[in-house]
């Protein structure tokens, strides 16, 4: 793992645009959030169809009201899909339709990415609607076949240039066989999940009540499914090594989970770390510890132990 590095590019994660119980409910409020995010030079957006779970299509809609685009942000989204019929960004016309939505909400021309990959993004990039296409949390094996299928329709298809999915110091699983294979490719990784939802600032320790008034609590519209995530016995171990090991060093367990997984984890400088934040407040913290740059060389080896006890090993 590398020591000293600049920081992957930082993303502002919008699943937690217009839901409740987060600051960022009206236009107004997100145009505050976006001259933050402006003034930490964090310019570009992750967004979708489907944000926030209990609430779609709100995100797109706050970001086009509060004219992200307009303002010189760069927005990346993905193709809505029906969960309950299995159907919607397969097929030409619901691409297309999608995508089109997408931009009316966003008030936006185009996006830079779209996450996923069909033939008829092909189309949608030639009309300059989207710059180039993603695809998330998919197994080694199906990007394998997207980039085959790729590689064998002509220049018909578009070859994905990101992948977004789960990275941070207690789930590194994509380090033994996907990293590799992106990166073979030309791919770059965006992390999401980079505090494991929040399970690194400790608002969840399996076996004990969750805090209230965070994502883990049971009042939360979220809070059994993040709190199922995190249950095994295993990260309850490393939770405890990891609060006891920042004590001697005198940082907070969101500052670690930071600075490591932006100095210290897989990730180059191609690719980007999602930040998702219910609170101004929380976003300027959180951008502050990153710009303290590494953590110390003797907490660094104690924080890669624990993500081997955190990952099984």
């Amino acid at each position: 793992m590398a020591t000293s590095r600049s920081c992957p590019h930082l993303i502002f994660g919008g699943a937690s645009l217009g839901l409740p119980g987060t600051e960022f409910d009206s236009p107004s409020a997100v145009t505050m959030l976006l001259e933050r995010l402006a003034a930490h030079g964090v310019r570009t957006i992750d967004t979708a169809p489907r944000y926030p779970p209990t609430n779609p299509e709100r995100s797109e809609t706050l970001l086009g009201a509060a004219q992200a685009a307009a303002s010189g942000f760069t927005i990346d989204t993905k193709l809505a899909f029906d969960f309950a019929t299995r159907t919607g960004h397969g097929e030409s016309v619901a691409v297309a339709a999608s995508a089109n939505a997408s931009l009316a909400r966003l008030n936006a021309p185009r996006v830079r990415t779209m996450y996923f990959h069909v033939k008829a993004l092909k189309a949608l990039q030639a009309a300059g609607k989207i710059e180039q296409v993603g695809v998330s949390n998919f197994s080694p094996d199906q990007v394998r076949d997207f980039v085959r299928a790729c590689e064998e329709n002509d220049g018909e298809t578009v070859k994905p240039k990101l992948y977004q999915g789960e990275y941070n110091l207690i789930d590194r699983g994509m380090e033994t066989e996907l990293l590799p294979l992106l990166r073979e490719h030309g791919i770059a990784f965006v992390a999401y999940r980079a505090l494991a939802a929040g399970f690194m600032t400790g608002n969840f320790v399996p076996g004990e009540t969750a805090k209230e008034g965070t994502r883990f609590s049971d009042a939360h519209p979220l809070g059994k499914l993040v709190q199922s995530l995190y249950s095994a016995p295993r990260y309850a171990q490393a939770w405890e090594m990891f609060s006891s090991a920042l004590e001697h060093h005198g940082i907070t367990p969101p500052e670690a989970g930071l600075r490591w997984i932006c100095y210290h984890s897989a990730l180059g400088n191609d690719d980007s770390v999602i930040l998702g934040t219910s609170k101004i407040a929380y976003l300027e913290a959180n951008i502050e510890a990153i710009e303290k740059g590494p953590l110390p060389s003797d907490l660094v080896e104690v924080l890669n132990r624990i993500g081997r006890i955190a990952n099984g090993g």
